[in-house]
């Protein structure tokens, strides 16, 4: 059974006391775990972390507006059906994709957690610095709290989990030239707004070379922590996309938006009708 004293023990091994991090993590790899979730949460406050995760929701997002279906921008428009929601997304609600997992969602449940305002990609935070980097998000700079972590000397932590979780790869393929995906959500006023988003993670695997040497584990329970110093991963997961843009295509030849990706992202100046 594995408790709080685990978690902070576990921690504090990986170098993370008093930082911010990155938190992308699987429950189960843990084993059995005394409080759940929130045991893993309460381990890491302890040591005065500020807990980062990705709460992102899916179901708010519609059709582009008349006039802005942007070339080579990932989406085969009239194949997808969105908009499952008739609410609009606020910060203030707990709702998550299910696919987000447990540790996420039980942070959401905190009272005094902070949270963005993004509809499709939202993150939330807890601990000394959640608000610093929670406000450097907006609906274009969507990977901002990534940058922000990076400048504030923090980590990335992939608990049980590989490079396909690592939502801050996305940041890196951005900080490569590629511009990110364009999307259209309902916002807290129900109003039309255009919001970047992330590619595919599908093949992220094949950058596991490039953070070898500066990623160090520890092992809580029966989970394998992944710990990355973010600034020197991102520049690292950012030489390796400039140098080999394929490296992150996932493989599958139906894939909408590896080749896109790859290709430099939307034309931002031009639209299709």
């Amino acid at each position: 059974m594995i408790t709080i004293e685990d978690v902070t023990t576990g921690a504090h091994y990986a170098g993370l006391v008093d930082l911010p991090i990155v938190v992308h993590s699987s429950l189960r790899s843990f084993g059995c775990v005394e409080g759940g979730a929130d045991t893993v949460i309460d381990g890491l406050l302890e040591l005065g972390c500020t807990v980062v995760v990705p709460t992102f929701t899916y179901d708010f997002r519609l059709q582009p507006p008349c006039g802005q279906r942007l070339a080579r921008n990932g989406w085969r428009y009239d194949d997808t059906l969105l908009g499952m929601r008739s609410d609009v997304f606020s910060p203030a609600r707990n709702y998550i994709s299910p696919e987000m997992g447990v540790i996420p969602s039980a942070l959401l449940r905190r009272p005094n957690r902070t949270r963005s305002s993004h509809p499709a990609n939202s993150m939330a935070a807890l601990g000394p610095l959640a608000n610093e980097i929670i406000d450097t998000q907006t609906y274009l700079d969507v990977y901002g709290p990534f940058q922000k972590v990076a400048e504030l000397g923090g980590k990335f932590v992939l608990m049980g989990v590989g490079l396909t979780s690592l939502t801050a790869i996305h940041l890196a393929e951005k900080l490569s030239g590629r511009e990110l995906f364009r999307r259209w959500a309902k916002g807290t006023t129900g109003e039309l707004i255009e919001i970047a988003v992330g590619s595919c993670s599908g093949g992220f695997d094949s950058l596991n070379d490039s953070i070898e040497p500066i990623e160090s584990t520890v092992i809580v329970g029966d989970s394998c922590w992944r710990v990355l110093p973010a600034e020197l991963a991102l520049c690292r997961f950012t030489d390796a996309i400039s140098r080999e843009p394929a490296i992150t295509h996932c493989k599958s030849p139906k894939c909408q938006r590896c080749p896109d990706a790859i290709a430099g992202g939307p034309i931002l100046a031009e639209a299709r009708g």
